[in-house]
């Protein structure tokens, strides 16, 4: 997946977040990916004006601790130099990079959970169809899906109330580079017998 298709959307509200909780790695990924360097150092304008809604809290020691995890991303591997047509040198996101970010997408996404109050009266179902031999990645989808909250429903089905559950599989994707075939979200309509569904999700 294209890291800036990934942040376009709720890139302002992400940068604040990850802003007020000092998630300085988180920052200098997003940025990144969302292509907000425009050169070695240098933060481009429109990232300023996204932080300007703390321009309290960004001073000299912000600035610094942003520009430390910096070096440490580019000495870790997690972003790399890029050399453009004019000379100058930028940012890339790595693919290491973009498995840490989603890491970081997955605790604002949490984070949001508790702010949707009205269901549609709409179940989205996960479903996956990964072989016994791909262990791993069966456990990486259960370990995932109970983050997100989705509720076990049978072997290989999951079940969440609210529409945000599709994030969970840009976050999966994201993190295996796969899966489009085998792990899908369908949405369905409310069903008999899905009583305990209502009182399990407090609906």
């Amino acid at each position: 997946m294209n890291g800036k298709k990934y942040l376009e959307k709720p890139f302002k509200e992400k940068i604040h977040f990850w802003f007020d909780k000092n998630r300085w790695v988180a920052l200098i990924l997003g940025i990144v990916a969302a292509g907000g360097f425009l050169a070695v150092g240098l933060f481009a304008p429109n990232v300023f004006k996204l932080l300007a809604k703390n321009k309290k809290s960004f001073n000299k020691k912000a600035k610094k601790l942003l520009s430390d995890a910096q070096r440490r991303l580019l000495r870790q591997g997690y972003i790399k130099r890029a050399q453009l047509n004019n000379g100058q040198y930028t940012y890339k996101i790595t693919k290491k990079g973009l498995k840490k970010l989603a890491n970081y997408n997955l605790e604002f996404e949490l984070s949001k959970k508790g702010k949707i109050t009205k269901w549609d009266q709409k179940w989205r179902l996960l479903l996956f169809d990964y072989p016994n031999t791909q262990q791993s990645i069966r456990d990486s989808i259960r370990r995932i899906a109970k983050s997100f909250g989705f509720c076990q429903f049978q072997k290989n089905v999951w079940v969440y109330p609210y529409e945000n559950a599709y994030q969970m599989l840009d976050y999966f994707h994201l993190l295996h580079g796969e899966g489009k075939d085998k792990l899908v979200i369908i949405t369905a309509n409310r069903f008999v017998g899905d009583s305990w569904l209502c009182k399990h999700f407090n609906l």
